[in-house]
Formats: C-alpha cells, sequence, structure tokens
C-alpha cells in the first residue's frame, strides 16, 4: 500500500520537472518560426519593391523610346516633304527659264505679215500656258508695272527718276540697259517705290517665293 507513494512523487517530480522545459522549447519553436516568417516577409516585399522600381524603369524607358520614335517619323516626314518641295521647285525653275526665252522670243520683234503674226500668237499663248501651269503648284506671276515695290518679291535691278526717261535717270544693273526706255510717273517720287518696269518675272508669293521679280522702280525725292 505505502510501495505506490514513491512511483507518485515521481510521477509528479517528473512532471513538474519536464512541463516548464516543454513550455519553453515550444515557445523557442513558435519564436523561431515567427521570425523566419517575418524575415521571408520582408525579404518577399523587397523583391516586390525591387520589381515595382524595375517596372517603372522599364516603363519609363518605355515612353522615353516611343518618344524618340515618334520624333524620328515627324522629322522623317518633314524631310520628305522638304526634299518633295526642293525638287518641285527645281523643275518649275527650269519650266520658267523655258517661259522666259518664249517670252523673250515673242516681244523680240514686231509680226511683219499675218503668218508671223500668228507665230507670236501661238508662242504667247504657250507662254501663258505654261504660267498657269506654274501658278497651279502655288506660284502665280507677280511683279508689273504699278505694283507698289515689295522687297519680299521684287529684287531692284534700277531706278528711274520721277518724270525722267531710263536712258537718263536708270541705274542699270544685273544685265539692264540704261537705255530701257522707261520712267518713273510724275508724282511717285515722294511717295512709297513703285515698280516702272519688269526685266523679269517672278513666280510665288511672301510667304513661298520661287522666284523674285526682277524690276525698275521710282526713286525717292530725298
Amino acid at each position: 500500500m505505502f510501495d505506490s507513494f514513491p512511483a507518485t512523487s515521481v510521477s509528479a517530480t517528473s512532471a513538474s520537472s519536464i512541463g516548464p522545459h516543454s513550455t519553453e522549447v515550444n515557445s523557442t519553436e513558435v519564436n523561431s518560426t515567427m521570425h523566419t516568417s517575418m524575415t521571408t516577409s520582408s525579404d518577399q516585399q523587397r523583391q516586390v519593391a525591387d520589381l515595382e522600381r524595375r517596372l517603372e524603369m522599364a516603363e519609363d524607358q518605355w515612353r522615353r523610346s516611343a518618344a524618340d520614335l515618334d520624333n524620328l517619323r515627324k522629322r522623317f516626314r518633314r524631310e520628305v516633304v522638304r526634299e518633295q518641295r526642293n525638287e518641285r521647285e527645281r523643275v518649275l525653275l527650269t519650266i520658267v527659264s523655258v517661259l522666259d526665252d518664249l517670252e523673250r522670243a515673242a516681244a523680240a520683234e514686231p509680226a511683219a505679215d499675218g503668218i508671223q503674226q500668228r507665230f507670236v500668237e501661238g508662242i504667247e499663248s504657250i507662254a501663258r500656258n505654261a504660267a498657269l501651269k506654274v501658278e497651279g503648284f502655288g506660284y502665280p506671276r507677280v511683279g508689273a508695272v504699278g505694283d507698289v515695290f515689295d522687297p519680299r518679291i521684287h529684287e531692284v535691278v534700277g531706278t528711274a527718276s520721277a518724270g525722267v526717261s531710263a536712258s537718263a535717270g536708270v541705274s542699270a544693273s544685273a544685265g539692264v540697259s540704261a537705255s530701257a526706255g522707261v520712267s518713273a510717273p510724275a508724282g511717285d517720287a515722294t511717295t512709297t517705290p513703285r515698280v516702272v518696269a519688269v526685266t523679269q518675272s517672278g513666280y510665288g508669293t511672301a510667304e513661298q517665293l520661287l522666284r523674285p521679280a526682277s524690276v525698275i522702280v521710282s526713286e525717292r525725292d530725298d
């Protein structure tokens, strides 16, 4: 009957000695697990932040590349338009040069008979049609006697004093003969200079000029 007490005492002692140690072990494991979990979570956050940073850099690089490509396309279109305009102007200048020859041929000598008159009229008709074709490309003929001098579309090759004939008062240059036979209208000398003669027609506008008109203008009375 008394033999059971030592066993009970041992069991109680064993239980009392094992219990706290077991709790301490479990707490350490939990703490270790929590620490590992927190470490893993922190690593994941850093990885996410790094991926977001890389994504943002990739998006920024993509936007820059897209902008560069768009600018390249725009610059290429501008260059194509400019080259097309330059080529068109080169062709039109060739046509205008031929047109000048036709006008000079028509004005060279008065027609002596009906056949020659029709020939001259044919040349003039061809010249007019050619001028209309050039105008159709946006380059109308400019330069007419009486026009107010405009440095944007006129190139002065000579001047004439009011009421003085060109043979006496025209300062000739660029192949303009002093005997051109033009005079500035009286009364224009104290106003804005006006065109009194056109030695070569111009084509275009102030904004888009193919060739300026070569003109003789009235002198201002200073």
